[in-house]
């Protein structure tokens, strides 16, 4: 793939240094802001500011000049975003982005892109992490001479914040994504892991937690990849992994992201999605120029397949709004049992013993390139599947997971009732046995726990919210408001309070009223005794004993533990929605 020379004053820093150096976050903001102004193709837009008080941007490139979501969902043309900097020490995505624009905005060779696509690049994401500028960031990675950190100037990993956006940045670019809506999404990255031929792999989210018809367009776009790179002149591959590097030919296979990382998040929209991991120990010249590639792929083929792209979103979009209650959704995937036949473009693997350590130090040998027939797992099959309710609710009090919900884009129904609000007995989900974590996870303490049914009276207050199943992304509304997933709300810690208990009672109090209990409910004896009987630990602590009665009594709080969020059948919804003033 031929690039050509950038007069000199549009070069970027990599280009005029043999792609030795990056530019800082000062130079790529002036950078973007000369772009814009040489073009009115061209509009540079602040989405947010970072905890350190920079801007992240956005950079819309228009053939008429659009920049409003309104204007881009009617132009009749795809639009791609491109994410660059998430991990801002990964950062040949920003250098690949400055020369695409350049070179469709300045020097016109690749000015017809914009015929039939609109584009959108984040230059830096992790604006702050980018100016922990340092030699010392990344040790294993092959250049940049200097770069920035992984986490943001609050140590949080942004590639783990998608769904719980405690990061100011991920509050910002999601509220852009949810009013844009592009079409296809885009995260460039630089991978860690083993040594190979590749300079670039990459995964498309084409599993079946997503709608049948995206799930064939992103197989597409995948294929598409993987041809335009390698034909470009950079080894490309799949982004495998279970690869034994003294025995390649056992296989490799490829894995299933759940919504907390960039493509396993937007893809549950029924947009393909695209991570890019550059290989971290090449140069940095081919890493650069190979993502260059793949985006430019993917223009092409969003612009071929525009009409494709469109019909199908239309379709899952529809399908989507049109669930109900008892319709079941994939929710997890995973690879399916038999691979297929693929050709491992590798090194000889020439592990090295360490004085230093005692053990065994990777090694691969670059002068013997090895090619090894063997297996990858690439297909995919549902893992585990859910029935929706018509709606969830989230009482007021909850007013965190309210904002959470709203900003991700989905539709919501403020609750106003006659009075403060009104108790009903309902169905709950109680959170038994939770168990927290003795250091945080991304800055939250995040519980397990055994989920068992319950019934209960709840007061929902004026305020409250009610999320309808029957819309777009049904699937992210799942992960988040249903307990049981990886990141769902509250093993992200979102209400934890719920696991505390805030009212005691002393054993001079309550043993009367466990005779009482005792001594009028027969049941309630045979159940004490029987567990008596049947756990040693239980029979030998007076304290347990006590709280066996007080769990069962009137004055044991009846919120503890009970997950706030109520599944809705129809006929609850219907009943709350007429009761609204």
């Amino acid at each position: 793939m031929l690039f050509p020379a950038a007069p000199l004053d549009w070069q970027i820093k990599a280009e005029r240094t043999a792609f030795a150096e990056t530019d800082r976050y000062a130079a790529t903001m002036e950078y973007c802001r000369r772009l814009d102004e040489e073009s009115d193709q061209a509009k540079l837009i602040r989405i947010g500011r970072s905890p350190q008080g920079r801007d992240v941007v956005i950079m819309i490139l228009s053939k008429e000049g659009h920049s409003t979501a309104p204007n881009l969902r009617t132009s009749g043309k795809p639009l791609l975003f491109f994410n660059n900097g998430i991990h801002s020490g990964e950062i040949e995505g920003k250098d690949a982005s400055m020369m695409l624009m350049r070179d469709i905005l300045v020097t016109g060779t690749k000015k017809g892109l914009l015929d039939r696509a609109n584009l959108a690049f984040v230059p830096i994401f992790s604006v702050d992490g980018h100016e922990r500028f340092s030699a010392y960031s990344r040790a294993n990675q092959n250049g940049p001479a200097e770069m920035g950190w992984r986490t943001t100037a609050q140590n949080l990993n942004l590639n783990r914040d998608w769904v719980k956006a405690d990061a100011p940045e991920m509050r910002g670019l999601i509220r852009w994504l949810a009013a844009y809506k592009p079409d296809v999404f885009f995260d460039n990255h630089t991978t860690d892991g083993g040594d190979w031929q590749y300079v670039l792999t990459h995964d498309t989210a084409r599993w079946p937690t997503m709608d049948e018809g995206a799930m064939r367009l992103a197989e597409s776009l995948d294929q598409r990849l993987l041809k335009d790179v390698n034909e470009a002149g950079f080894a490309a591959a799949p982004y495998f992994s279970g690869i034994d590097p003294a025995r390649p030919e056992r296989g490799a296979s490829l894995s299933t992201y759940s919504p907390r990382f960039s493509h396993g998040y937007y893809h549950l929209f029924n947009r393909p999605s695209v991570l890019i991991e550059t290989h971290v120990l090449k140069p940095y010249e081919p890493r650069v120029k190979s993502t260059y590639a793949a985006m430019e792929s993917a223009i092409n083929w969003a612009s071929e397949m525009s009409a494709e792209l469109r019909a199908a979103v239309a379709v899952a979009d529809a399908r989507e709004s049109a669930m109900k209650e008892g319709d079941s959704i994939v929710v997890t995937a995973r690879s399916a049992r038999e691979g297929r036949p693929w050709t491992y473009l590798g090194y000889a693997f020439t592990p090295r013993q360490s004085e230093l350590t005692g053990g065994q130090v990777r090694d691969w040998d670059h002068s013997q390139p090895i090619t090894v027939e063997t297996t990858l797992r690439d297909r995919f099959e549902p893992a585990s599947s859910a029935a929706l309710p018509a709606a969830w609710l989230i009482p007021a009090e909850w007013k965190e997971a309210i904002d959470l919900v709203t900003l991700h884009g989905f539709r919501t129904q403020r609750l106003q009732f006659p009075g403060e609000g009104i108790e009903r007995e309902m169905d709950v989900m109680l959170l038994k046995e939770a168990r927290f974590a003795t250091a945080p996870n991304e800055g939250r303490f995040s519980p397990q726990f055994r989920v068992e049914p319950g019934r209960r009276k709840v007061f929902l207050a004026n305020g409250s919210v009610v999320v309808s199943a029957s819309q777009p992304g049904v699937r992210l509304l799942h992960h988040m408001l249903e307990p049981e997933p990886t990141d769902s709300l509250v093993k992200w810690g979102f209400f934890n309070a719920i696991f505390q208990r805030t009212e005691y009672a002393e054993d001079y109090a309550l043993e009367p009223i466990a005779q009482k209990m005792l001594a009028s409910d027969p049941a309630l004896k045979a159940e004490f005794e029987k567990r008596l009987a049947e756990d040693p630990a239980f029979a030998a602590s007076p304290q347990a004993r006590l709280m066996f009665f007080y769990e069962r009594s009137p004055y044991y709080d009846q919120t503890h533990e009970v997950y706030p969020v109520l599944r809705l059948t129809a006929a609850e919804l219907a009943e709350l929605t007429a009761a609204v003033r």
